[in-house]
């Protein structure tokens, strides 16, 4: 995403707030990068639970009929067997050839199948339009009192970083510097 402030600035000017030129942005790219956002950080962690409904085996496991079964969001995101290098930001995991590639339910942000969120649309173009906004009109730096790699609290209802998120936010279109914790 190093060529985002520049495309940012092409597509919609040098006018903060003017966001009427984002169909010229690289969209494809944006989604990878919020995609791999919401796998390594997701704001909710989700625990998805189904009922198995005849006798099955899935990956040489036996699973009787009417048993639960409870995927771990988390853990599925990181899952070594699902994800090359899962602790590694890689938006291009992403990328429409890629995703083909990769099982169905190694990714649910918003759930999975019938249960799956309803506002799932609204909710990644609200990510994608705030993430453009946001690069397009700051600069961002990570301080050196975030850590890296950021280091989750898990199993939480909520993502949260240990030690927070530090970053130094510049205006692009003033030298007014914005510090957020």
């Amino acid at each position: 995403m190093i060529r985002a402030p520049a495309t940012t600035n092409a597509a919609s000017g040098t006018k903060p707030g003017n966001v009427s030129h984002l169909a010229q942005l690289d969209i494809r790219e944006t989604s990878m990068v919020v995609k791999e956002a919401l796998r390594l950080y997701p704001p909710v962690l989700l625990m998805v639970a189904r009922c198995c409904i005849k006798n099955t085996t899935v990956l040489g496991h036996f699973i009787p009929a009417d048993v639960n079964i409870i995927a771990p969001e988390w853990y599925v995101r990181r899952d070594p067997d699902l994800w090359e290098e899962p602790e590694k930001f890689m938006p291009d995991r992403f990328s429409e050839e890629k995703s083909k590639m990769r099982h169905s339910a190694a990714y649910f942000p918003f759930g999975l199948g019938q249960g799956s969120c309803l506002g799932k649309r609204v909710g990644f173009l609200t990510m994608k339009t705030a993430f453009i906004k946001t690069l397009r009109d700051y600069k961002l730096e990570i301080c050196e009192k975030s850590k890296d790699p950021l280091l989750m609290t898990v199993p939480n209802l909520v993502g949260n970083p240990e030690s927070g998120v530090y970053l130094k936010l510049t205006a692009r279109h003033s030298r007014t510097v914005v510090y957020v914790a």
